[in-house]
């Protein structure tokens, strides 16, 4: 069913991130979107039951890497996930603080194949379909987080294309809420904005907020507050 197939791009997906987040948190690349008027044309209504109508037809669903416990919404899984959201998607808990040796040089190296944090997960299209033909220019998510540690956190907007090996991932690292982004704003390479661009919303299967784990334990409290799409 597409929730178990969404569920299955992103632990797939931990296998390649010990090399994308080695980068990522030895160096901080700061993305800058437009925050002008975002995207109004098509929004995207968030359902009670986490169904999505609107410019995005598919579910959303929350997946957590092995060091990951999520407090809410549980349980989370093939059987369902969000209920009552208010027009929001929510998530709770707590990530492990990474395990790492030679912090602080080239040669760091963590426990990131098994501790990558937490996403919140969206599909375009029912039964993991991808956008089609009905796909966006440009996208933006809202987002809320309450600080943890006096840090908000570190987020990335991800993004899967259908036929593509679930390790790869295009995304933008230090997402801003309600940044307004095109295709190609996403990279294969984001923490060094480089890499491969994203070609087309047409074939992404997979959109997702992901919260990134971090040295020190992190309690993570976040909502996606709306989606909005041209």
């Amino acid at each position: 069913m597409a929730f178990r197939k969404s569920l299955s791009v992103f632990h797939s997906f931990i296998g390649n991130h010990n090399r994308i987040s080695r980068v990522a948190f030895i160096v901080s690349v700061f993305s800058a979107f437009s925050l002008a008027a975002a995207p109004s044309a098509r929004k995207v209504i968030i359902g009670e039951n986490g169904k999505l109508d609107g410019a995005l037809n598919g579910w959303a669903w929350v997946a957590p890497g092995q060091q990951t416990t999520v407090t809410f919404p549980s349980p989370c899984n093939e059987k369902g996930c969000f209920k009552n959201t208010g027009g929001k998607l929510c998530t709770k808990g707590h990530i492990n603080a990474l395990t790492c040796t030679n912090l602080g040089t080239p040669q760091v190296s963590c426990n990131w194949d098994k501790n990558w944090g937490v996403v919140l997960g969206m599909n375009p299209g029912v039964e993991h379909m991808p956008w089609g033909t009905s796909a966006p220019t440009r996208v933006a998510v809202d987002y809320t987080s309450a600080t943890q540690g006096g840090t908000a956190g570190h987020y990335r907007l991800n993004a899967h294309l259908a036929g593509d090996p679930n390790s790869k991932q295009y995304c933008i690292d230090n997402y801003t809420p309600g940044a307004v982004v095109q295709a190609s704003d996403f990279k294969t390479q984001c923490w060094f904005d480089a890499g491969d661009k994203l070609p087309t919303f047409r074939t992404v299967d997979t959109l997702g907020l992901l919260r990134v784990s971090e040295y020190a334990p992190v309690d993570f409290d976040f909502c996606i507050t709306g989606i909005s799409t041209d």
